[in-house]
């Protein structure tokens, strides 16, 4: 059997680059995109000579021609796409806001909301046709998989945009899921809490782990072994899921707020 081909989003930031060694790991063909070309041609030149066959293409999966030069590219390279796997947009990732909600300006009520709900949208559209195309063709087709990744709406963050952000993804992906599931394509997400490298100050950092039960803030790679284990072909009845990746964090929630709190003065 051929290996997987897999589409990852976004991986100028540290998730979606995780996403992208892990896929590579398990010997999967990759296509890898981000805005910042710099970005996406550096991993994709790291991952090419330590595991080979890697791509890249500089697009935003949030705008429409984008997303189909992605997959077109995935087509022209190794001929189909098996899954994608679409990460949060580095910007997604910056940390909570400084200013009251009611003070955001338009730029960063933007790179909340759209660059990750809106970009989820578009992108898993533009998959789904390309999943429905495949299956029309293909004798036999391949179970198909996407995993949309998001930062948690964890209140311990104080900030409702992402909150909106990330219910948004978690929301649209068991949607999706329940609309697709006779095709034979899954759709799950992974709900990413307090992950070091998303924005958090040391000071912010430490008061999170002060409270967590597993004793640590989790990263990237803990997160990207959520959405490979999600997009796998032997979990073929996993679907409509959001996995939480938080080490427990879930439990500690109320002191996680009151140290954020006393974090932020």
């Amino acid at each position: 059997m051929a290996k997987p081909t897999i589409v990852i989003t976004n991986v100028g930031g540290s998730i979606g680059a995780a996403c992208a060694a892990a896929a590579a790991a398990t010997g999967a063909r990759l296509v890898v995109s981000d805005r910042d070309e710099k970005a996406a041609r550096s991993v994709a030149d790291g991952l090419a000579a330590k595991e080979g066959a890697v791509e890249f293409v500089c697009g935003d999966p949030a705008n429409k021609l984008h997303a189909h030069n992605i997959v077109a590219e995935a087509l022209e390279t190794f001929g189909r796409v098996d899954a994608a796997i679409h990460a949060p947009a580095p910007d997604a990732g910056s940390g909570p806001e400084k200013d009251a909600f009611h003070d955001l300006p338009d730029d960063a009520l933007r790179a909340r909301l759209f660059d990750d709900l809106g970009g989820a949208v578009v992108f898993n559209q533009t998959i789904i046709r390309q999943f429905m195309k495949q299956k029309a063709e293909d004798d036999a087709p391949a179970p198909f998989s996407i995993v949309n990744v998001s930062l948690d709406d964890n209140p311990a963050y104080l900030d409702p945009a992402r909150a909106a952000s990330g219910g948004g993804v978690f929301a649209f992906s068991r949607a999706l899921a329940a609309s697709y599931a006779r095709e034979g394509i899954r759709i799950n997400a992974v709900r990413v809490g307090a992950v070091a490298g998303t924005g958090l100050s040391d000071v912010e950092a430490g008061a999170l782990r002060a409270v967590a039960p597993s004793g640590r803030l989790g990263d990237a790679a803990d997160v990207a072994a959520a959405a490979i284990f999600l997009s796998r072909t032997d979990a073929p009845f996993l679907t409509g899921e959001v996995l939480s990746v938080e080490g427990g964090g879930l439990f500690s929630l109320p002191a996680a707020a009151k140290k954020m709190q006393k974090a932020k003065g």
